[in-house]
């Protein structure tokens, strides 16, 4: 049997990437949240067929987690908790467990992974219609709320 590069996931192997993507905060927030809510909503028996892939099987290469995929589109996240992307690009240019024939969207992508995708863009046929990067606030407890030049001066990302 050939296995993928890409390794799926069982729920029980999620705490993993999230202490990893909880040693990689602020940027790692996306991704603690993301595999936190869906092992809740697994919990909870609502199943919506979404996998959380892993390249290598090595938790600090980062995650696709497959959001839907039955659908006319692919939503995706696409999460790494390194500044170098290279094994999560192999892992994304070699693998059989994604169509990149169809159109897909990834949500809220950090800026490193944005990089990483543009570079692997051509080699996996894929065009980039737009690109949206996620931009991170954090705000301290004494910001006011809603104040938009406070927000817009401390901008991660």
């Amino acid at each position: 049997m050939n296995q993928d590069i890409m390794h799926c996931l069982s729920v029980d192997q999620w705490a993993g990437l999230k202490e990893v993507f909880r040693n990689d905060w602020p940027r790692g927030i996306t991704g603690y949240y993301a595999v936190d809510t869906l092992s809740k909503w697994m919990n909870l028996g609502l199943n919506y067929g979404f996998k959380v892939l892993n390249p290598f099987g090595k938790p600090e290469n980062g995650m696709i987690a497959v959001i839907k995929d039955e659908t006319e589109f692919i939503e995706m996240l696409i999460e790494c908790p390194q500044d170098d992307t290279s094994k999560l690009e192999e892992a994304l240019k070699r693998t059989q467990l994604i169509d990149w024939s169809r159109e897909i969207v990834v949500l809220f992508p950090p800026r490193h992974v944005v990089e990483g995708v543009k570079r692997i863009a051509g080699d996996i046929k894929m065009e980039v219609q737009w690109i949206h990067p996620l931009k991170l606030y954090i705000l301290s407890k004494e910001s006011p709320l809603y104040d938009v030049w406070y927000v817009s001066h401390n901008c991660i990302g």
